[in-house]
């Protein structure tokens, strides 16, 4: 449904819905931006998406986030 684009800004193509980041891969300690495209077309005008992250350390989830956005139906 989404395709990864951009990951702080350098461009990337990783059509797959899982990003796995390692340590050396994130520039700021603090947070990471990233632009995903999608084709998926709302049914009515909105559709919700959902974005989770994960730190793994050790095989074992120590702490997650997740962020909710919206798609809007094209006119």
């Amino acid at each position: 449904m989404f395709k990864y684009v951009n990951l702080d800004g350098k461009k990337i193509n990783h059509p797959y819905a899982r990003l796995s980041l390692l340590k050396q891969d994130i520039l700021d300690d603090r947070k990471v931006e990233f632009t995903v495209t999608t084709i998926h077309i709302p049914p009515n005008d909105i559709s919700n998406a959902k974005f989770r992250v994960s730190i793994i350390q050790e095989h074992k989830e120590i702490t997650s986030d997740i962020a909710y956005l919206k798609i809007l139906k094209k006119n």
